[in-house]
């Protein structure tokens, strides 16, 4: 055969063969919003698989706001623990200040009391059971 009977025979082959009707097949907007797109049959095979995917959906987005809502916990409670801690390390220090030896005896003479500093070394009493 020549090239010519060929191309004209594919060509009129093309031209025979069934076209597949997509309007059936394809899903469109229109049959969304109206609903109709439940009644196609490949549809109504899969709801099972829609509806399992739908819940996935919505397990996945609240585990997502769940997720969130525990980081700013996180970050809210580092700054307060940050807070606390300085405010611990400073009373610290004026603990640590105010129980030196001279400090004690300055606030003992401006309180008044009448206190003097021991001169003599303390000693050990001895009881003796008779």
């Amino acid at each position: 055969m020549s090239k010519a009977k060929q191309n004209t025979e594919i060509e009129f082959q093309a031209e025979e063969m069934p076209k597949k009707n997509k309007d059936k097949r394809r899903i469109r907007v229109r049959s969304i919003i109206d609903g109709s797109v439940l009644e196609n049959e490949s549809v109504s095979k899969n709801i099972g698989y829609f509806i399992f995917l739908a819940a996935l959906t919505m397990l996945y987005i609240a585990n997502n706001f769940h997720t969130e809502k525990l980081v700013r916990k996180e970050a809210q409670l580092k700054k307060i623990s940050k807070e606390l801690r300085a405010k611990q390390i400073s009373k610290s220090f004026e603990l640590m200040k105010s129980i030196q030896q001279s400090q004690v005896i300055s606030k003992i003479n401006e309180s008044g009391l009448g206190l003097k500093e021991a001169t003599q070394p303390p000693y050990i009493l001895k009881i003796t059971d008779e």
